[in-house]
Order: C-alpha cells, then sequence, then structure tokens
C-alpha cells in the first residue's frame, strides 16, 4: 500500500480561470495533506491566498507544481522543474506537440512529469488499448461556442463567421499535433488523448464552432485490433473564460489528492 505523506507543499504557475479554483480550494483544506505554499504569475498580484513568488522560490519550497498558465510556462518552466527533483503536473498537455519540449522534458529529471486530463475521462482505456494494439485510429469531434474560437491565423472570412455567431461552422480538420498548434488554449484535450495513446498522427481532431452549443463537447471514437470505443463528455464553460471547462480545476484537484496519497507519477 502507498504510504501518505504528512504534508505535501504545493506550488501553482498560474491564477486565472482554473489556478484561482485550485489555489481557493487548496487553501481551504479541501486536499487532506496537502498545503498551499505559493502562486507564481508573470506580473505579482494581489488576490491569491498564498504568497506571489517566483518560480524559484516555488521550486525552493515545494514538492509538487502545478501548471495551469498555458504552453508558454511549459515551455518556460518545465525542464528546470525536473532537473531541481520537484515533481511537476501540468493541464496544458498541448505543450508536448513540440517534440523538441518533449525531448527536453524526457531527459529532465529526477523530477517526475503528471499529466492531468482536464476536462476529459476515458484516458484509461485508451492507454489500455494502446498497449494491446498496434493499430489505433482516434477521431475527437470538439463542438465549441464559434467566438472563443477565433484564431489569428485565420483568414477574414472565417473569422466574420465565428465572430457573427450565425452559423455552424467546421473550423479545423487535421491530426492532434496541428490541433495544439493552431488552437493553444482550446486543444488540450486533443494532446491528452494523443499523450494517452502514444501518437499525434493517429488522433484526427474535428474543431466546430456551433452557436447553439451550450456546452463544450468533446465526441472520442477509438477504432482498434481488439476493440471500437465511443464516449462523449458534455462540459460547462468557465464563467471567466470561455475556453475553460469549468471542471478543469475539479480535475485537478482531484490530481493532486491522488499525488498526496500515492507519490506516483501516474497519468492522473
Amino acid at each position: 500500500m502507498p504510504t501518505e505523506r504528512s504534508v505535501t507543499n504545493i506550488g501553482i504557475i498560474g491564477h486565472g480561470a482554473i489556478g484561482s479554483v485550485v489555489a481557493a480550494k487548496l487553501a481551504g483544506g479541501q486536499v487532506p495533506g496537502a498545503e498551499l505554499a505559493g502562486v507564481c504569475t508573470r506580473k505579482p498580484i494581489t488576490d491569491s491566498p498564498a504568497p506571489w513568488v517566483s518560480c524559484g522560490d516555488l521550486i525552493q519550497s515545494c514538492d509538487l507544481i502545478v501548471e495551469v498558465a498555458g504552453h508558454q510556462a511549459v515551455q518556460d518552466h518545465a525542464t528546470e522543474i525536473l532537473d531541481r527533483g520537484r515533481d511537476l503536473l501540468i493541464v496544458s498537455t498541448g505543450a508536448l506537440a513540440d517534440p523538441q519540449l518533449c525531448e527536453r522534458i524526457a531527459a529532465a529529471g529526477p523530477g517526475h512529469l503528471l499529466l492531468c486530463p482536464g476536462a476529459l475521462g476515458g484516458t484509461d482505456i485508451l492507454e489500455a488499448v494502446a498497449r494491446a494494439s498496434s493499430t489505433i485510429e482516434v477521431r475527437l469531434t470538439t463542438t465549441k461556442q464559434p467566438g472563443g474560437l477565433v484564431r489569428p491565423w485565420m483568414d477574414a472570412q472565417l473569422r466574420d463567421r465565428l465572430k457573427g455567431g450565425c452559423e455552424r461552422v467546421v473550423v479545423f480538420e487535421g491530426t492532434a499535433g496541428e490541433a495544439a498548434g493552431r488552437f493553444p488554449a482550446s486543444a488540450n484535450v486533443a494532446a491528452t488523448l494523443a499523450l494517452a495513446v502514444k501518437s499525434w498522427e493517429a488522433v484526427r481532431v474535428v474543431v466546430i464552432g456551433d452557436p447553439a452549443a451550450e456546452m463544450t463537447r468533446h465526441a472520442v471514437e477509438v477504432r482498434s485490433a481488439i476493440g471500437n470505443y465511443r464516449f462523449e463528455v458534455a462540459n460547462i464553460t468557465s464563467p471567466q473564460n470561455p475556453t475553460t471547462s469549468l471542471v478543469v480545476p475539479y480535475a485537478v484537484l482531484a490530481c493532486v489528492t491522488r499525488y498526496t496519497r500515492s507519490q506516483s507519477p501516474i497519468f492522473c
């Protein structure tokens, strides 16, 4: 049986729609055995329940650092955190679509990398299928409100269609790796699927903007040599950020809870 730590010091990078909820819940004692040691953001903040500190200070004082700040935060801090012996839980899994970053992280340590599935479920069955079958095809169809999908790379016609919010628009079709690059704030589910099956090419992604969408939906279809699977999640979006599902901070808290109990580098 795994042993439970007496106190696990937790640091958070980010204090937006996800980080602010995680910080408040940890400070409120909702994860037994976990203590919020500090919060790191690009600019100083005063509304955090724990001191604002630098990433270096988090590394000095924390057992586990939780990233909830986006792809750039993973690029900037992941290897240093791991190299200095701290464990790192990331939510912005899309950052790992960068092969050079993946190589650096794979070579880093002795700290361990943990991945939070965020708005997605079913990673356990996907990991199992990937182990058992050499052939696997995954199709993800993500449907969101159009306004939150507007990106600088889009042409004027597509941006206008999305901003107008009057029609259902297929915004993107491609691989999980391509989706992570095109939608860094919205494609972590695609990245999580790719990491679960260990292939960025096996996961095909369709992103749809639909003004009738009351929730963000992710429909996952899997075909493999040992079976076919289909599941769907529909999440209410955060009132603070329409690109974030309201469930994500609670998925982070679940990961932190498992970490304090097991001390294991698991795919949460």
